[in-house]
Parts: structure tokens; sequence; C-alpha cells
């Protein structure tokens, strides 16, 4: 339990340090170190993670795998394991390769505001800890999700389309995110007929997974549920309680350009609508708010501290999200398989 307090309280005290002392070339070496610390510290672990068992069996089933399971089940995530497999670095191997885009992700998407130690911070406890130490493949969509956000605004259509493909085919949740993106995206510009236009994406996929689709509305949003996610609400509240104090403070983001102030309006007004789910679809609301975490990224990385009022909330956003940590490695049902941390060869 101490190793992710010490992580998490040392990501804080960076952002204490480098916020009062400015030393631009010494922190991005400092950032580097962290964010390929932080990769070895995820992908490195052993037997560490929710679905630990369930990817160390996929691992050694991978060449078995036929052309039509390889076809349409995850595509990347299943060719990251072949590499490994040619390469014999094991599950440790798959791990840390996912790990390294997962933290270049989180890089990249925080790298150039003003806060990007704090964001990080926040992201430890659950982005980091339940995506990319336990949700291994949603984790990974999830990070092509931050490239996505990332090249839509640098308004790079090609490389978005890469990253939304990428997403998909490494779990297939990830539909929702890409749709809603490219829509959001589309929509914002006022480029009404390629809206039109890139529903046939979502439309294509879901006719590919079809069978994937419909057992996951029905296990999980429908009449076959018989699993509740007792972390769900937790986190649904955490988010919810941030999209609502985007919504309050947006106006003081001045240093967010438009277009992200509208699609980070639009992330909010998405998780209000949401979150209802979590109580009676706790797994099904769970999923597809995990992607739209980056609203708290952008929230606390481009917060004017300089605002007496911003800089309070985001102490409450901190705080909040200090006490779920210690409260989840405490009493959390699922964090025996966190605690104790294990690293590979100890």
């Amino acid at each position: 339990m101490s190793i992710y307090l010490i992580n998490f309280t040392a990501l804080l005290s960076l952002h204490l340090l480098f916020h009062k002392y400015r030393n631009l070339k010494f922190e991005n070496l400092v950032w580097i170190l962290i964010i390929f610390l932080l990769s070895i510290f995820v992908g490195f672990r052993n037997e560490i993670g929710g679905d630990w068992t369930h990817y160390e069996k996929f691992y050694y089933k991978i060449t078995n795998f036929t052309f039509n399971e390889i076809l349409t089940s995850s595509l990347v995530y299943i060719y990251i394991n072949k590499i490994a497999h040619y390469l014999e670095i094991q599950i440790f191997g798959v791990n840390f390769i996912c790990a390294i885009i997962f933290m270049s992700s989180l890089s990249t998407f925080l790298n150039q505001t003003d806060n990007k130690w704090l964001a990080l911070a926040i992201s430890f406890p659950i982005i980091i800890l339940i995506l990319g130490m336990g949700f291994t493949r949603q984790g990974l969509a999830f990070s092509f999700s931050l490239f996505l956000i990332k090249a839509l605004e640098e308004k790079k259509l090609f490389r978005s389309f890469i990253f939304i493909i990428l997403s998909i085919l490494t779990h297939k949740s990830a539909i929702f995110i890409s749709s809603f993106l490219i829509f959001i995206y589309f929509w914002y510009h006022k480029k009404y007929f390629y809206i039109l236009l890139s529903t046939l994406i979502p439309i294509f996929f879901a006719y590919l997974f079809w069978n994937y689709y419909n057992h996951y509305i029905y296990f999980y949003a429908g009449l076959g549920q018989h699993m509740f996610s007792y972390g769900s609400l937790p986190r649904s509240l955490l988010i919810l309680f941030v999209a609502i104090l985007f919504i309050i403070y947006k106006k003081k983001f001045n240093n967010m350009s438009e277009y992200q102030v509208f699609i980070y309006s639009s992330f909010s007004w998405m998780i209000i609508f949401l979150f209802p789910f979590s109580i009676i679809s706790s797994i099904f609301a769970d999923r597809l708010l995990l992607y739209l975490y980056p609203l708290k990224l952008a929230f606390v990385s481009f917060a004017n501290l300089k605002d007496k009022s911003l800089k309070f909330v985001i102490f409450l956003t901190i705080s909040a999200y200090v006490f779920y940590l210690v409260l989840w490695l405490a009493f959390g049902i699922n964090a025996k398989q966190w605690v104790p941390y294990k690293f590979i060869g100890f």
C-alpha cells in the first residue's frame, strides 16, 4: 500500500518543486525520467491487477488463435502478445510494451500544460492504477483515445483515423469514445456532411463485431446483468464532481482554445448523462466513463492556479482523489489484487 502513496506523494512534490523553481530544461529531463520509471512500475509488475490471470492465460493461448479469432478479437493487443511471444519476453514484455504506449500517451497529452505534474499525480489513483495496471486492454485503447484527442486538436485527420482504428481494434468499447470525439470535432467545425460520412465508421465496426456488442449489452446493460461493480459508484461520483466543476468554471480556462472548451464541456455533459447508469448498470457505465477521464486531466492541467477560487476547487479535487486512493487501498474489495505491490523477480 505504501508504495502507491509514495508514488502519489512524489508526483505532488514534483509539482510543488517545479511550480516554485522553474527550470524548463531540468524539468523536461525529470519528466522523461519519471514517465520511464512509471512505465517500468506499470510494465514490470508481477501478479498485480484485477485481470492478471486472464491476461496471463491469453498470452499462453496466443499461438493457438485462428485467423478468424484474431480478426474478430483485440487485434492490436493480440499482435503485442505475438511480438512478446516471438521475443520470449513473456507477459511482462506484453505489459511493458503496453505501459510504454500508455505512459507516452499521458506524457503527450500533458507535457505542454502548466500543471502537468499535478495532472499526472491525479491520474495515478484511477487512470494509472485501474486502467494501466488492471484493465490493460482498455488502458491501451484509452491511450489511443488520448492520442486521438491531440490529433483532432491539431486538425490532423489522417492521423486521427489511424488512432480511431487502433483504439477500436484494441478494445471494442472504444467505438464509444472514437465516435463521440469525431462527431464533436465535425460538429464544432460545422462540417455536417462529414458527420454523416463519419457515422460509417461505427456502423462498420458495429457490424463487424456485432456478436460482441450484443453480448456486452445483454450481460452488462440488459436482462442478463448478474454482476455489480462496487468501485463504479465512487469513481463515477468523482468524475461527476469534476464535470460539474468544469461547467461552472469553464470561463476561467483562458489558456484553453475555444475548441478545447467545447470538447471538454461536451465530455462534462456526457458524464452527467451517463452517471445514473452507474447505479443501474454499474459495469457498463464504468467502462464508458473511463474513456471520459481526459476531462479530469484537462481540468487540472489547464487550471489557472493564480485564480484563488479555481485553486481552491483544484485543492478539493486533489483531496477527494487522495481520500479515494487511501480508502480504496485500505478497504476496496478488489484492492487485494494490487496490494502488496510485487515487482518481477521479487
